[in-house]
């Protein structure tokens, strides 16, 4: 999986009806949301992600991760936008509250397919590729992109109506094929029959020797 730091076995994580874990609802807010002139889709599956464009924060999606980490008026525009988005969700009481609890939800900024170079200086095709996005979390730009937010992205781009779905290349595969900043992921995503809910989504993971060790048996 593109991003990891060692190559390993794959294995497959599929998560069933994922939606509204923490909200109840997998579009608590609706498709879209308009707050002090910032637009954004507010996604409650796996883990609550507040979804933007990266264009109203005049970037293209491909920026280097410290030129975004750098600028603090970007960095406290989302966090000002996170913040009022757990409140509307009611997740949080207060914008105090939810500063208070940097850790959900979670932040993208998402772009429509261009060709851009990765951190590890592969070229990353814009046939290649649905969407472009960078996570953002606790106030930094994500190295690569969590697996949360993978499953999160993918699934929205599939929500009609949702910034994300606006975006995306393609709505009709059951593939979703991210370019985050370092490589592609690709997350399978399926709809319910009437398409207005998240069926299961899908991921291909790198495993990762935990731990080693002799176990003794007693006789």
């Amino acid at each position: 999986m593109p991003g990891t730091a060692r190559p390993g076995a794959k294995y497959s994580v599929h998560i069933l009806d994922p939606g509204g874990g923490k909200t109840g609802k997998t579009l608590p807010l609706g498709n879209v949301r308009k707050e002090n002139d910032r637009t954004y889709s507010f996604v409650d599956l796996v883990n609550p992600f507040v979804h933007l464009k990266a264009s109203a924060f005049h970037l293209d999606g491909t920026e280097g991760n410290d030129l975004i980490n750098g600028n603090e008026d970007v960095l406290a525009a989302l966090e000002t936008v996170r913040s009022e988005a757990a409140v509307a969700a009611g997740m949080a009481e207060s914008i105090d509250e939810a500063r208070k609890a940097p850790a959900v939800p979670k932040v993208t900024l998402v772009a429509p397919p261009q060709t851009y170079v990765s951190a590890s200086g592969t070229t990353i095709n814009k046939k290649d590729i649905d969407i472009v996005a960078k996570m953002i979390s606790m106030g930094k730009v994500h190295r690569t992109f969590a697996g949360s937010g993978l499953y999160n992205l993918a699934a929205s781009t599939r929500l009609p109506g949702t910034i994300p779905n606006r975006l995306t290349s393609t709505q009709q595969s059951e593939v979703v094929r991210i370019g985050h900043p370092d490589g592609i992921a690709e997350v399978m995503v399926s709809l319910t029959d009437d398409e207005t809910e998240v069926s299961y989504v899908g991921l291909e993971r790198t495993a990762r020797l935990i731990m080693k060790g002799k176990v003794y048996v007693r006789v």
